[in-house]
């Protein structure tokens, strides 16, 4: 009994002892699953935040490529900032994502035009310190998302591009887009409805978000979130979204915009599989011990059913590596852009069907094929030193590809190197830009075809006004010389009002031929000021003597309130003097029987100096004000009709204004009067 019972004991020890191993091997097989199955969630999730960040960078760059195009526009040449509004709008019809294009000035912050239209008072933008480093670098900036602005009360993100003219950034652009481009990019993925995207600008608010974005966008990421996102440019940790619910985050911070790509995942779905993995191991160790304790009988059994059960482990760990290898290759036939990895010496390893399409080979031609071999723009000593440059920093960056038929063709590419298993590869993304470049280059003909037609109108002009003008001095001088009698008294009192009126025709014509030429060198550019210490009391005063007797014949009162202290101003005195003359006849004019015109001017708060004309006249409506200020626009009015006048002296003022560096604003209310307040700036006014 004694030796059975030690027979016993012994066969539980060789059960226990043949059983240990492989309990242990068990154990390490599923920790070996526990382990690949993380890594599998994160690298999921990694290349999912990956894509979603190319796409992000992608459409920002996008985004602000169309505005360094747009601060090209020829509008801004001359600081024609109803020009550049009417622009801009035609782009953000072309561009619903934009919810409006601004200019803001560099040096006072201040909103001075807009597509939706200048505010006014003029606000000052949101983000000076993003001004100051547009200002600093010359370069276009991606300032981030907010909750709302102060014109446009929505979720948005801010492009800031500078305007440059001779060397100098003149105005700051600034293009608001609606938080939905980013939004957008995230619906495109299909991703999970329980997962979580989040865009993350680099002041780490929310600038787009794949669940509940008009909640959160503009709103700081969570302060877990935000502290790895400090700490490093990718990982992985657990953590909560912003409703609470426990997830497991990766992030990717882009070397290109600074910002960073999380993706949550419910932490059930990641702990799920292991609790039950882990679950699964404890128990079936716990049965095999009890088994070989008490049933050593049953120790061939026990072994098979490890074995089987370690089988269908190893099976199930292989499913999911295969599920793994299936979805990625899903991502790389269903990539729109040309997605491709090089390895560092610029041999293709893998590649996606756009980006075979792209260049004409088939998946089976892929062996072998290197960089050189579609790289149509730089030459084969080169390309040792931009792979190198490549693995070291992200870049965007556009060059020609050659097709397998040798064809020619334009792409952006965008690329950044990866380590991968202690190996370096470049991971590239390239996309056909053909159609792009066609529509720049017809962008530029159509610009020098306008150019060639302005200077063309410019030469017709100048040569018909010419030629007009001789023959009518003959008819201005033989009429003088009629009606003072140099050929002898008028027969007749109807022949001298004949002559009278010849001679009134002929120098009306004769003042519409100069505004013409006068309008058409602006235009040109070939005017040329002849500047002076002017006091602008002495022009007002003279001009107002020029126009009283139009004013008293139209029953008007002519007011000055120029004060004598005045300061001198820096400026053309005949040009000048043909602002005020062109300001206080279209006064007059436009002024009833009764009405009273004044003219004053100061030197305002900010230091510049103000001419403003103010009269009780029929006034304008917006419509009204924008047909005056266009060629020939003339507004429709008995009152105005029954007065000579050509619409050429309000553009004509406004131009000579802007010569002078100034600005002419119209401020007017139909039946109330019309205020035009001509500003010169302060570096033209002299010392007294």
């Amino acid at each position: 009994m004694a030796r059975e019972q030690r027979q016993w004991f012994a066969l539980a020890w060789l059960v226990v002892a043949a059983i240990a191993p492989i309990v242990a091997f068990s154990a390490g097989v599923a920790w070996v699953l526990l382990d690949r199955q993380k890594t599998a969630v994160e690298e999921e999730l990694s290349a999912t935040s990956r894509a979603l960040l190319v796409a992000v960078d992608r459409e920002l760059a996008s985004e602000l490529a169309v505005m360094e195009v747009i601060a090209t526009d020829q509008s801004l040449d001359n600081d024609d900032l109803a020009g550049f509004g009417e622009r801009a709008r035609r782009v953000m019809a072309k561009h619903p994502s934009w919810l409006d294009v601004v200019l803001v000035d560099p040096h006072s912050y201040l909103i001075v035009a807009g597509a939706l239209g200048r505010p006014a008072p003029a606000p000052t933008t949101s983000s000076p310190p993003s001004i100051d480093k547009v200002m600093a670098t010359g370069k276009p900036v991606i300032v981030g998302a907010f909750a709302k602005g102060k014109i446009i009360e929505r979720p948005m993100i801010l492009l800031m591009a500078p305007v440059i003219r001779n060397g100098e950034i003149r105005y700051v652009m600034t293009v608001v887009l609606n938080q939905i481009v980013i939004s957008s990019i995230f619906a495109e993925q299909n991703l999970p409805p329980n997962w979580t995207a989040s865009a993350i600008d680099s002041d780490l608010r929310i600038a787009g978000r794949s669940r509940n974005p008009e909640q959160y966008v503009g709103r700081p990421a969570t302060p877990l979130l935000s502290q790895r996102i400090a700490a490093a440019e990718t990982g992985m940790f657990q953590g909560r979204t912003q409703e609470g619910d426990r997830v497991y985050t990766v992030f990717s911070r882009s070397p290109l915009t600074g910002w960073t790509m999380a993706m949550g995942i419910p932490a059930d779905e990641v702990e799920g599989p292991i609790r039950r993995t882990v679950t699964g191991v404890v128990a079936a160790g716990t049965a095999l011990v009890a088994l070989a304790l008490v049933l050593a009988g049953f120790f061939a059994r026990v072994i098979i059913a490890r074995r089987r059960a370690y089988e269908e482990a190893q099976e199930k760990g292989a499913r999911q590596l295969a599920h793994e290898a299936d979805r990625y290759q899903f991502l790389l036939k269903t990539a729109s852009d040309g997605i491709h990895v090089l390895d560092d010496q610029g041999n293709l390893i893998e590649a996606s069907d756009s980006f075979l399409r792209m260049l004409g080979y088939a998946r089976g031609q892929i062996s072998g094929l290197n960089v050189r071999d579609w790289d149509a723009l730089h030459p084969p000593e080169e390309f040792a030193a931009r792979l190198a440059d490549h693995l070291a920093r992200s870049s965007i960056f556009e060059t020609k590809h050659r097709r397998a038929d040798g064809s020619i063709f334009d792409v952006e590419v965008l690329c950044h190197g990866v380590k991968l298993d202690g190996r370096d590869y470049i991971y590239g993304s390239s996309r056909d830009i053909t159609e792009r470049k066609m529509a720049e280059k017809s962008i530029v003909q159509s610009k020098e075809q306008a150019e060639m037609a302005s200077r063309s109108k410019t030469e017709i002009l100048a040569n018909m006004s010419h030629e007009l003008r001789t023959p009518l001095n003959a008819v201005i001088g033989y009429s003088e010389a009629l009606l003072t009698g140099m050929f002898g008294k008028a027969p007749t009192s109807k022949f001298e009002e004949y002559i009278n009126d010849i001679h009134g025709a002929g120098q009306h014509l004769l003042r519409i031929i100069n505004d013409i030429l006068d309008v058409s060198a602006i235009d040109a550019g070939k005017i040329e000021l002849y500047e002076e210490s002017v006091s602008v009391g002495d022009i007002v005063e003279t001009s107002i003597r020029l126009i009283a007797p139009r004013a008293e014949k139209a029953q008007v009162v002519l007011s000055d309130e120029v004060p004598q202290d005045l300061p001198p101003l820096r400026a053309d005195a005949r040009r000048l003097k043909q602002i005020v003359l062109n300001l206080l006849s279209n006064a007059v004019k436009f002024t009833p029987m009764g009405g009273a015109v004044k003219i004053s001017a100061r030197v305002a708060r900010a230091g510049e100096m103000e001419i403003v004309v103010a009269d009780t006249g029929i006034g304008m409506d917006q419509a009204g004000i924008a047909k005056a200020l266009s060629m020939f626009g003339q507004v429709e009015s008995g009152l105005a009709r029954s007065q000579e006048g050509s619409g050429l002296g309000l553009p004509l003022t406004k131009g000579l204004v802007e010569l002078h560096g100034g600005t002419l604003d119209i401020a007017s209310e139909k039946g109330t009067g019309t205020t035009v307040t001509v500003a010169f700036p302060a570096l033209r006014i002299e010392a007294a």
